[in-house]
């Protein structure tokens, strides 16, 4: 239709016609000029050959205008030429001129309306052709028309729609209009057509009817052809329906709109199809197939937006996703009027989502391309529509819009009129744009509306004033703005001109608009009591003017503008309410009833004057509710009882109960009548009134359940103060954080706060926050609810800090306490500043129990690091100065919280606020005790305790407190809850010990006393936490002794059966803390409260791992590791909680802090022996990684037990070394850098401990041991008293093992040894044995750099152990200390005597090491030990043939071969066979363990070779691979062999040559040989040695021989003789050629203790023999030579095994010999 007028002015394209003379075209409209001649008008030759003649001229006129245009014949115009279109008006100019002469002649209907067609579609005006067609027309009463057919009647209405009106002045349109909707009507459907109806419909909205049933009659006759009407056509039929309905009142029938809906439906889902192929129409019922353009889906979404056809989704969504579809092909306007139809039809929700979003953003995009595009309206219409459609305010569509408005705003002013202002503030307000961004917009309209007030005030009519107030009342929160002013101005000057002109409605409305916008300060006073007066003086004069509804809305305005009750409009109002229910008490419904309770409620008044008022409400709302139920919506119903809660305090007013029920009993007959707010109000009013009872809980029930399910069909349908208010109503009337209806509520909060988070304004936030806190939502279900809302929180501070009032601050910090246990949290961060910006600025805005309530959340969030540190002091100042000036108004409540919180913040007890504190309670005690509860004095009680305040400065103070709960006990045991009784049982075991004063060992004995009566009383009342609580104060005051025995043994029980019955009670908090105390007052590891408390831990580990913390964890297991639980009925627990460790570490490594990383381990260390568990792994990954990240979070404890616990768990391997490297490396630079005070003695000794076990010997571990030794010197030195005998011994067992022997270390092991020596000397009591044990072994290890200078303290060494008499020594304390003292030199054979009496005790349970160990002392001290230790030995066999190791065979075997005594074959063959057993196995037997063995066989002697023929052939063969698989050689191989080793093995090899069976072995050994004669020449003669060999020389020389003695020959000294290891000492040659040895033996060839001191030890039996070999029988003489005893007794001579001093013994001895 609209493209028919350019169809008329562009050249023609048909082929067969002259271009020039073609000219008038070959479309419809152009040969329609040319059918004038032939129409049936024109009779007679005559008229025919005036036509031919006048179209000839026509035609010679158009080629000579085209010539004079320049056109040539054979050229074709192009479309947009100005020759075309001069050519083209001047050819329709002289035919118009033509026909004008033949109009007094026209006889049919169509030769008038095809030629005004023609004209007017051309524009064709100046002729007068139409005028004088219409007029003629019309003559008649337009009787032409009756032979009109639907086509042309279709052309008249368009053409007189279109042609402008001043045109047809002189034509009687309504003549005509009448005449064809008289003709139409006559026609049947068939003639009509679906194109005349669509378009008679059309001109219907420009022109008006005649005729109501005008349109019905033309929508029948559209619908039977509905399958032929176009698109096009059907479109414009909707579109016109619509208009008629909304601007000329026609109402369609809705079977109609039906038939109509469902052809739209039906083509939108047939899609596009193709055109029929060339002029062959397509068959009836067929032609209406195709697609809707643009324009059309625009129209029909406009029409049926008219229409309010809402209720068709099928219909609406189809357009709504054809329109999003064609959307970039929309002009403007239709894009506009798309989104107003959508916004219209409400088309919300997913499934218009997609459709709106495309046509939001296309406007966007051609706002962006083309901002002028947009006209005005269109920018109404727009913005209007996206208020309704898209919810979100920052929408990008939105912002384009708003940004395109404040351009032309600031561009054209002008442009926009009045109701254009108000419509899109309107829109911007329901959009929510409150916001930053759009405040320019805001603005900018604002003052336009503003400016425009100011030049034309009258232009705005009352209602655009209260539009206009009401927007900005929703975008402009600061009541100040001038447009504000001006608009309230101008209603003052226009109500003070014009009263009447406002009539009540209007004074409602803007007294709402105002009480919105908060107006309530001096500059609006006059305006708001202008309002209030008219509104009295209207009640006074005219009473019943006012109807309810606007009494309702008038007290409810004026309930937000007035805040004294006593305002005289507000008593007008409601003296009218009440004289009027007293009177037509039905006048009022339901609806009013409830309002105006509901703005009583606002308004206060609870007093006298309106108690009347308010009974004859309540009352008539009982009555009517008795009579009438249902006659109450729920609205009505949720605000008379949210009213009532307000103005009713008792929840059993007969009204309150009576609404209840019926809420009851309509939500189970029709739920879907309540909305979300009616069902949030409900609630939250029945939790005002407190109805907690049995008989509201049906009612509370219902609704919850209501909520739930409501919230799973519809959750977008409830707004956040709906959301907010049921969540809090529910937190006061469920206690059980799992109800259905809560759980719900969170859900649908998380969703909305990721899609709307805008929606929620800041006391939402802090109200659910603070509900969800009161209901205990902490588990994990409720974490994402929980940390999106404190996200909000923390945005909405960064945008809008201060939109949060004081108590929002104080209740979102509060819950937030409750809710997020890290205080690192960065909603907590934003609040911590916020309320301390606001401190500095506004102190006066908080109230002590705000302050005391952000303090005791700070306080539970654990803001302790420097990060909060500002706001705390901020807020300990305020509560200081508070104190100072109004000490009288911190409640006990708000001291006792703000003394808990500071507890927790301030580490220094001394803090101002602190001691303010205490001074005002001690005060407040002294003057009114009775004002604090309980568990206010259990509460400070508790906080004194954590701030430590132990000092004198706060004694008075605790004194007093402990005095008060004494007294209260006596007076009133049972007022003492279980919770208080644990809290002050906890305070004192903090604050004093039980035996630290009479007074306070009184106190703890009656609250222990107290829980043992109550416990036995009443122990259901005690919950798990308080049992817990109760063990873990005892546990820590130390009450281990039989007075607490009983109290103990009754919480042990009742721990055992609570969980028992109740596993599932104990949190584990609860678990943790119960182990931890029963394992510091119950040593058996086999309680059965301990035993219970580890199976349910195994078993909640296993169904709720994710319930216990890192520390819980790391607790439980150093409460097990402490209680020694290492059995294997403990053993699936322990596995247990170490997998939950690695899977955590694993999961969540930084939860575990350096505390419980450090606990842990040591905890595993004691439990887990192998350093291989996976858990263990995890750990030391997670404590090196957080050591590189975070070092400074370990402190020297951390770090000294970590090293500790891996050195105890064997973590020697190369997985573990980075670790240690990167433990060891923080140690040094704190003890270099940083923080060497830091290091306490424990952890020193504690970290060289360590490091010694973990064999950190490498140069990589130099610097930190010296570092260590260093520190540990300077320490010494300065504190001496400092290190525990412990830590002393395991320093110097440390260095020990770590190698220091260098001159780099002696300084501090000379000091340590003096510390030894002193501490020895002082107390030597409290060594213990172990430690006496160990710094000997250390002593015996460091000793060769060392010297000789601990002679003194080895002798008190010795000394203590023996005047113990080695009592406590367990085995290897006693072997480590013989091997130790054997080694320093100590000798005393007394000592050894004790030692091998200890020994043979039988509690002294030696394992193969300790045999092995004590025989190789004894055999190097010399000391033959009593029968019983051999026969003790023997015993062990059995342990020797399965523990016994390489080198303890050897060293066993060694000693029992040079201790010479008798040997017992049992032992030794045991030995043996478990050295033939080890010996296959790689390095388990060295080259030392092979010749020691070797050579103690030989020592034995050869018959014990030959008993052991085979294992002596085994080790030889062993020696052997050892010899030939050397790196090195001496001589020709043996590098692995030492001299000495080589010295025992050419001894072997002798004494095998001679043993029974073993001479086939001997040549195994030949190839040593050599290398044992290089080092059998080396040695230097010793002094006795060379008097005897001098003596003997002297002999020679004198030959003093007696007579028959053959003369010397020779006396050779340091002979060599083939066969021998080593030199003889003198060989004496006789004449004759005999040769005689002679051997000087001094005290180290025989044994040292009585009665063995003349038995000669095994390696000088084994020379003995050799040399017998070798030089024979009778020929080897033995000079034993010793020191004479103390006593200067000489020993007297035996044969030749004499004992004698000088060089004569030997010499007559010799002469005896021979």
């Amino acid at each position: 239709m609209y493209g028919a007028h350019q169809q008329l002015g562009r050249p023609p394209s048909a082929s067969g016609l002259h271009p020039i003379t073609s000219a008038c075209g070959t479309e419809p409209g152009d040969r329609a000029l040319y059918g004038m001649a032939a129409s049936p008008g024109w009779q007679g030759q005559q008229q025919q050959q005036r036509t031919a003649r006048a179209a000839a001229a026509v035609a010679a006129d158009t080629a000579a205008a085209a010539a004079r245009l320049g056109m040539a014949l054979d050229q074709q115009p192009s479309a947009d030429s100005g020759q075309w279109t001069g050519l083209f008006h001047r050819t329709l100019a002289h035919l118009a001129a033509a026909y004008l002469l033949l109009v007094p002649r026209l006889k049919d209907a169509e030769s008038f309306i095809v030629p005004l067609w023609v004209c007017v579609k051309s524009g064709e005006w100046d002729s007068g052709l139409t005028v004088a067609l219409l007029q003629r027309l019309g003559r008649d009463g337009g009787a032409l028309l009756q032979q009109a057919s639907g086509k042309h009647h279709s052309k008249l209405w368009w053409l007189l729609a279109f042609a402008p009106p001043e045109r047809l002045a002189a034509v009687d349109v309504a003549q005509l209009l009448q005449a064809s909707s008289r003709s139409l009507q006559l026609l049947p459907a068939a003639e009509v057509g679906p194109q005349a109806c669509s378009t008679v419909l059309w001109a219907c909205t420009k022109l008006g009817y005649p005729d109501p049933a005008l349109p019905h009659h033309l929508t029948a006759c559209l619908l039977p052809d509905l399958l032929d009407a176009k698109c096009h056509e059907l479109a414009r039929a909707v579109s016109s329906l619509g208009e008629l309905r909304k601007n000329r009142g026609h109402t369609p029938r809705p079977h109609d709109l039906q038939l109509l809906a469902a052809e739209v439906v039906r083509r939108l889902d047939m899609g596009p199809q193709e055109p029929p192929s060339g002029d062959q129409l397509p068959p009836r019922g067929c032609r209406g197939s195709g697609a809707f353009n643009q324009l059309d889906l625009s129209n029909m979404l406009l029409g049926w937006g008219k229409l309010d056809h809402a209720d068709d989704p099928a219909l609406l969504q189809r357009l709504a996703a054809a329109a999003g579809q064609a959307a970039q092909r929309m002009d403007e306007q239709h894009l506009a009027n798309s989104l107003y139809a959508l916004g219209v039809l409400e088309c919300k929700g997913a499934a218009y989502a997609s459709a709106v979003q495309h046509l939001a953003k296309e406007v966007q995009q051609r706002l962006q391309r083309q901002p002028d595009a947009f006209k005005p309206q269109e920018l109404s219409y727009a913005l209007y529509a996206l208020s309704r459609l898209c919810s979100p305010a920052d929408t990008p569509a939105v912002q384009c819009l708003v940004e395109v408005v404040q351009q032309r705003l600031q561009q054209q002013p002008d442009a926009f009129k009045p109701y254009h202002l108000s419509n899109m503030l309107y829109a911007l307000a329901h959009l929510g744009c409150t916001d930053s961004a759009y405040a320019p917009a805001v603005q900018c309209l604002a003052k336009e509306v503003q400016q425009r007030l100011q030049r034309q005030p009258d232009a705005f009519m009352p209602q655009e004033l209260s539009d206009a107030l009401y927007a900005l009342s929703r975008l402009c929160s600061p009541a100040d703005t001038p447009a504000v002013q001006c608009l309230v101005e101008v209603v003052q000057q226009r109500l003070q001109q014009q009263p009447d002109a406002f009539n009540p409605y209007h004074l409602s409305n803007i007294l709402y608009a105002l009480a919105h916008l908060g107006c309530t300060d001096s500059a609006y006073a006059p305006a708001v009591q202008c309002l209030a007066k008219e509104v009295q003086q209207r009640l006074q004069r005219q009473p019943d003017a006012f109807m309810p509804q606007e009494l309702s809305d008038a007290l409810d305005a004026l309930s937000r503008l007035c805040g004294p009750a006593d305002t005289p409009a507000v008593q007008c109002l409601g003296e009218v309410v009440q004289q009027r229910l007293q009177q037509q008490p039905d006048a009022f419904n339901p609806y009013h009833l409830s309002n105006i309770l509901y703005a009583l409620a606002h308004l206060g008044c609870t007093d006298s004057a309106y108690a009347p008022a308010v009974q004859c409400l309540a009352k008539e709302v009982q009555q009517r509710l008795q009579r009438q139920p249902d006659a109450f919506m729920p609205q009505e119903l949720s605000d008379a009882l949210y009213a009532l809660s307000r103005l009713c305090s008792p929840a059993d007013t007969d009204a309150v109960q009576c609404l209840v029920e019926v809420v009851q009993q309509r939500l189970q007959q029709q739920p879907d009548a309540f909305k979300p707010y009616h069902l949030s109000n409900i609630l939250y009013a029945l939790a005002h009134l407190g109805c907690t009872d049995s008989a509201y809980a049906p009612a509370v029930q219902c609704l919850a359940k209501e909520v739930q399910q409501r919230l799973q069909r519809q959750p977008d349908a409830f707004m956040p103060q709906e959301l907010s208010d049921a969540l809090y109503a529910l937190s006061r009337l469920c206690s059980p954080a799992d109800t259905p209806a809560v759980q719900c509520l969170v859900e649908v909060v998380q969703q909305r706060l990721q899609q709307q988070p805008d929606a929620f304004k800041p006391y939402h936030l802090s109200n659910i926050l603070y509900a969800l806190a009161h209901l205990g939502c902490t588990d994990s279900a409720y974490a994402p609810a929980v940390q999106c809302l404190a996200k909000e929180v923390q945005q909405r501070l960064q945008r809008q800090p201060d939109a949060f009032m004081p108590q929002e601050l104080s209740d979102a910090l509060y819950a937030l306490s409750r809710l997020c246990s890290p205080a690192d949290t960065p909603a907590v961060q934003c609040l911590v500043e916020v309320v301390q910006q606001r401190l500095q600025q506004q102190p006066d805005a908080f109230k002590p129990y705000h302050l005391s309530n952000m303090l005791y959340a700070l306080a539970h969030l654990g803001c302790t690091d420097s990060a909060y540190a500002p706001a705390v002091q901020c807020l300990a100042k305020e509560v200081q100065q508070r104190l100072q000036r109004q000490p009288d108004a911190f409640m006990p409540q708000e001291l006792s919280d703000a003394l808990y919180a500071l507890s927790r913040l301030c580490s220094p007890a001394n803090t101002p606020a602190v001691q303010c504190l205490v001074e005002v309670v001690q005060q407040r005690l002294q003057q009114q005790p009775d004002a604090f509860k309980p568990y206010h004095l259990s509460n400070i009680l508790y906080a004194l305790a954590h701030l430590g305040c132990t000092d004198s400065a706060y004694a008075p103070a605790v004194q007093c407190l402990a005095k008060e709960v004494q007294q209260r006990l006596q007076r009133q045991p049972d007022a003492f809850m279980p919770q208080e009784l644990s809290d002050a049982l906890y305070a004192l075991s903090r604050l004093c010990s039980p035996a630290n004063t009479p007074a306070v060992q009184c106190l703890v004995e009656c609250l222990v006393e107290v829980v043992q009566q109550r416990l036995q009383q009443q122990p259901d009342a005690f919950k798990p936490y308080h049992l817990s609580n109760i063990l873990y104060a005892l546990a820590h005051l130390g009450c281990t002794d039989s007075a607490y025995a009983p109290a103990v043994q009754c919480l042990a029980k009742e721990v055992q059966q609570r969980l028992q019955r109740q596993p599932d009670a104990f949190m584990p908090q609860e678990l943790s803390d119960a182990l931890y105390a029963l394992s510091r007052l119950c040593s058996p590891a086999d309680t059965p409260a301990v035993q219970c408390l580890v199976e349910v831990v195994q078993q909640r580990l296993q169904q709720q791992p994710d319930a216990f913390k890192p520390y819980h964890l790391s607790n439980i297991l150093y409460a097990l590791a402490h209680l020694g639980c290492t059995d294997s009925a403990y053993a699936p627990a322990v596995q247990c909680l170490a997998k939950e460790v690695q899977q955590r570490l694993q999961r969540q490594p930084d939860a575990f802090m350096p505390q419980e990383l450090s606990d842990a381990l040591y905890a595993l260390s004691r439990l887990c022996s192998p350093a291989d568990t996976p858990a263990v792994q995890c750990l030391v990954e997670v404590v090196q990684q957080r050591l590189q990240q975070q070092p400074d979070a370990f402190n020297p404890y951390h770090l000294s037990n970590i090293l500790y616990a891996l050195a105890h768990l064997g973590c020697t391997d190369s997985a573990y070394a980075p670790a240690v490297q990167c433990l060891a490396k923080e140690v040094q630079q704190r003890l270099m850098q940083r923080q060497p005070d830091a290091f306490k003695p424990q952890d020193l000794s504690k970290i060289l401990y360590a490091l010694s076990r973990l064999g950190c010997k490498d140069p990589a571990y130099a610097s930190v041991v010296q570092c260590l030794v260093d520190e540990v010197q300077q320490r010494l030195q300065q504190q001496p008293g400092a290190f525990k005998p412990q830590g002393l011994s395991n320093i110097l067992y440390a260095l020990a093992w770590l190698g220091c022997k260098g001159p780099a270390y002696a300084p501090a092991v000379q000091c340590l040894a003096e510390e030894v020596q002193q501490r020895l000397q002082q107390q030597p009591d409290s060594f213990k044995p172990q430690e006496l044990s160990s710094i000997s072994n250390a002593l015996a290890l460091l000793q060769p750099e060392c010297g000789h200078q601990w002679s003194a303290v080895v002798e008190l060494l010795a000394g203590e152990c023996k005047r113990r008499e080695f009592a406590g020594f367990n085995a290897q304390d006693l072997s480590n200390s013989a091997w130790a003292l054997e080694k320093l030199g100590y000798h005393d054979q007394t000592w050894f005597k004790a030692a091998v009496a200890a020994a043979v005790r039988p509690d002294m349970k030696l394992n193969a090491q300790n045999i092995s160990n004590l025989w190789l002392a004894l055999a190097r001290a010399r000391h033959r030990p009593v029968a019983a230790l051999l026969e003790g030995t023997i015993e062990a066999s059995e342990v020797l043939c399965t523990q016994a190791t390489g080198q303890g065979c050897a060293n066993l075997l060694w000693s029992l071969a040079t201790l010479g005594g008798p040997y017992d074959l049992r032992l030794v063959d045991v030995l043996v066979e478990r050295l033939g057993e080890l010996l296959p196995q790689q390095g388990e037997v060295n080259e030392q363990n092979l010749a020691n063995s070797l050579w103690a066989l030989a020592v034995m002697g050869p018959g014990v070779l030959s008993r052991h023929h085979g294992a002596v052939g085994q080790l030889l063969r062993g020696v052997l691979r050892q010899w030939n698989t050397a790196d090195e050689a001496v001589g020709d191989g043996g590098g692995a062999f030492t001299s000495a080793g080589l010295t025992q093995l050419w001894q072997v090899q002798q004494e095998l040559a001679h043993a029974d069976g073993c001479r086939e072995l001997a040549p195994l050994l030949s190839a040593m040989q050599r290398a044992a004669e290089v080092e059998g020449r080396k040695g230097a003669m010793s002094k006795m040695h060379w008097h005897v060999a001098t003596a003997l020389s002297r002999v020679q020389q004198r030959q003093l021989l007696p007579v028959g003695t053959l003369p010397i020959a020779s006396v050779c000294w340091e002979q060599v003789v083939e066969g021998m290891v080593g030199r003889v000492d003198v060989v004496v040659e006789l004449a004759g050629g005999r040769r005689i040895a002679v051997e000087v033996d001094g005290p180290t060839h025989f044994m040292a203790n009585d009665p063995h001191t003349r038995d000669r030890n095994g390696s000088t039996q084994l020379r003995d023999r050799q040399l017998g070999r070798l030089f024979g029988a009778g020929n080897v003489l033995q000079a034993a030579c010793s020191l004479c005893s103390k006593g200067g007794e000489r020993p007297p001579m035996d044969g030749t095994h004499g004992h004698c001093t000088g060089a004569a013994a030997p010499c007559t001895l010799f002469l005896q010999t021979v």
